[in-house]
């Protein structure tokens, strides 16, 4: 299986299962873990061969500081030597004083379809409650190359193909505990 993560999406969604009060910035996700929870709930007997989050990086010039403590982020989730981080340099508006990212979702639409049309997977999984990927989720789900899913946190809403069977694993706090590390996993123990 290959797991494909909309990083902010997957980041931001945890605070859907995380207790009043703790933010999702502070959960530091192992997405090696997360992905064998994912894998564990295939329809068949599955392992999780290949991990790509996309997400954006502040633009090293504009905060350096900022920047460093992203990409350190970024590397600890590449210590699992299935996990690929591929970064995009957030685009900064001067007239709002806010980032956003640029180029993540059209990165993630090609990862999808070339994955799922490549023969090296049987499965592809897609993290990602965002509604905007629904044309490339519609083009990915196709009766040949790899079974495409779902996975989101529970209480996220959006993604979804209403006219196909697509099955969606909605995970909850207790599979965050699971595959987080820091002093939320503690308290949940």
């Amino acid at each position: 299986m290959k797991l494909i993560v909309d990083g902010f999406n997957c980041i931001n969604g945890v605070e859907n299962v995380l207790p009043w009060g703790v933010e999702a910035n502070t959960v530091n996700l192992d997405f090696g873990r997360l992905a064998d929870i994912i894998a564990a709930r295939m329809q068949e007997p599955t392992i999780a061969a290949e991990i790509t989050v996309h997400v954006g990086i502040t633009d090293t010039l504009r905060d350096p500081g900022r920047y460093r403590h992203e990409r350190a982020r970024y590397d600890r989730w590449g210590r699992d030597g299935r996990v690929t981080v591929r970064t995009r340099t957030l685009a900064f508006n001067a007239a709002t004083g806010k980032s956003t990212e640029k180029g993540v979702d059209t990165a993630l639409a090609i990862d999808l379809i070339r994955s799922q049309e490549s023969g090296k997977y049987d499965d592809v999984n897609f993290f990602s409650a965002d509604k905007d990927h629904a044309p490339a989720l519609e083009e990915a789900f196709r009766p040949f190359g790899a079974r495409v899913s779902l996975s989101r946190w529970e209480g996220q809403t959006g993604l979804w193909l209403h006219d196909k069977k697509i099955w969606c694993h909605n995970l909850n706090a207790t599979d965050l505990a699971k595959c987080s590390i820091n002093h939320y996993n503690k308290a949940a123990a």
